[in-house]
């Protein structure tokens, strides 16, 4: 979780010039530290929900090795679905003036 957060924040620090490679590479590292950080909270989220509605009180066997695929798999999906983006529609980079001054 801390990696994830560590890219959300990242971007604070990509401030420069706006070109079309920095414009992907903050939604990446948006896009890539949200799912880093909440991924691993969904699947542990989903482990206690196949725990506590076990009526019959079996062992479940959820390991965290099982729980770390999910995560990966959907990290993977992550990467792919931003590489598919990037390729087909990328983002350009425009500045618009506005009439108070600022540039945005």
């Amino acid at each position: 979780m801390l990696g994830g957060m560590i890219l959300c924040f990242a971007n604070y620090f990509n401030i420069g010039e706006n070109t079309d490679a920095r414009c992907m590479s903050r939604i990446f590292a948006f896009n890539m530290g949200f799912t880093v950080m909440f991924a691993p909270l969904f699947a542990k989220t989903y482990r206690i929900v196949k725990i506590l509605n076990n009526k019959k009180l079996k062992k479940v066997n959820l390991s965290a090795s099982k729980i770390f695929s999910v995560v990966s798999v959907v990290v993977t999906l992550e990467i792919i679905l931003m590489i598919i983006w990037s390729v087909i529609d990328p983002l350009t980079a425009t500045e618009v003036d506005h009439p108070d001054g600022f540039t945005q």
